[in-house]
């Protein structure tokens, strides 16, 4: 389910993928509002994107994960109008830059489990 079909529903476990920054937040038209110097608008449009964000985090009861990857092929990157870090690698893969919603919202959360560290609990 989207972010937005989240508000007023409780689960035991609440899970919110493609946590990167151009699709989490997504702003339709970003660079254009950008260029056209509208900036107000844009910072309005974020706050509503982090409010919306927040809403769905608090939807657990339980358990919580937040996922985000660390590669796209650039072509698709561009079409989901993902953000990356760095230009394309050899491969033609380019490192995505998380949500920066993640930072505001680590302080507020218990120990952050990476990928790498979960892999090890279940191999275990």
């Amino acid at each position: 389910m989207s972010l937005h079909k989240s508000k007023g529903l409780t689960a035991r476990a609440v899970f919110i993928l493609g946590c990167v920054a151009g699709l989490l937040p997504f702003i339709k038209d970003e660079a254009k509002l950008i260029e056209n110097s509208r900036m107000a608008e844009l910072e309005k449009l974020r706050s509503e994107a982090k409010r919306l964000f927040f809403v769905a985090i608090t939807r657990t009861k339980e358990y919580l994960m937040l996922s985000s990857f660390r590669e796209i092929d650039f072509g698709r990157a561009k079409r989901l109008t993902v953000k990356v870090a760095d230009g394309i690698r050899g491969s033609g893969f380019a490192r995505t830059q998380a949500s920066p919603f993640f930072s505001e919202v680590s302080k507020h959360l218990p120990k952050v489990t990476t990928g790498e560290e979960l892999l090890l609990k279940f191999d275990a």
